[in-house]
């Protein structure tokens, strides 16, 4: 596993802020399993606070973690009473989760568009821009590790739309490389090799990590709606300190206005 790593990777739409973005979480595969030993260290604490009586020897599953609803009921948490929770208790919590970045040196890739209203209307059939952000995350890989290092890739959800965009082309670049390389080399289709198979899907609900860089997505994009808007809360500007913590090596954060015009 020393030449593989996982991405795991969650979109953004924020239309007030006019941002449309794909973020991804790599691991390791020799720190997948410390990382996800630290996740439920965390979960274990959001337990203790939801129940703080509970027998350690009965089963209570933790909530599913939704960025914007955190520890808050939504759908999947319905049954959950998050009354003993505070606003403290949650920044306190999003902390050690985003520590989980420094402390194990993990990457976090984000690529988007500020101008996502004016760009949607130029990409028909793909509205919250997959393919241009799946096409810039997987440069990003291309360019960044070395030829051997390869990734296994899980999407957040099974919204058949965003499977045709992002597995078709992987799909159809494989059958380039495999059967036309001169074509694949003229092209430069490098990018390919990089993944194990096509990209899994699968909802946050069953999956660590989607739920890990769910987190880390809303705050890099809750950053951004705050200067682009100048909305803000004493919640939201902890939330801002929390993520400017995360060393500047371990992010790679490009959102830029595209020129579709000129393009």
């Amino acid at each position: 596993m020393r030449d593989t790593n996982f991405i795991y990777i969650d979109e953004s739409i924020t239309e007030k802020a006019d941002l449309a973005s794909l973020t991804g979480l790599i691991i390791p595969g020799d720190k997948f399993e410390i990382v996800r030993k630290e996740f439920y260290k965390v979960m274990s604490v959001i337990l203790d606070y939801l129940y703080p009586n509970r027998d350690v020897n009965s089963i209570d599953f933790p909530p599913i973690l939704h960025a914007n609803s955190f520890l808050q009921n939504s759908k999947e948490n319905r049954s959950i009473d998050f009354s003993n929770i505070t606003d403290k208790i949650r920044i306190e919590v999003i902390t050690m989760l985003v520590d989980i970045i420094n402390n194990f040196n993990l990457k976090i890739v984000r690529n988007g568009y500020s101008n996502y209203k004016e760009v949607k209307m130029f990409t028909k059939g793909d509205e919250k821009l997959y393919s241009l952000n799946w096409f810039a995350i997987s440069g990003y890989l291309d360019n960044t590790f070395e030829p051997n290092v390869k990734f296994i890739c899980v999407m957040d959800g099974t919204n058949l739309n965003m499977i045709r965009l992002i597995s078709s082309g992987l799909l159809h670049s494989n059958s380039i490389k495999e059967l036309n390389p001169k074509i694949a080399k003229s092209l430069h289709l490098n990018f390919p090799n990089r993944f194990y198979g096509n990209v899994f899907y699968t909802p946050a609900k069953y999956s660590e990590f989607i739920q890990l860089v769910d987190l880390y997505s809303y705050l890099l994009q809750k950053r951004d709606y705050v200067n682009i808007t100048g909305d803000t809360s004493v919640y939201s500007r902890k939330l801002i300190e929390i993520i400017e913590k995360v060393d500047k090596e371990n992010i790679s954060n490009e959102i830029s206005t595209l020129d579709i015009y000129n393009a």
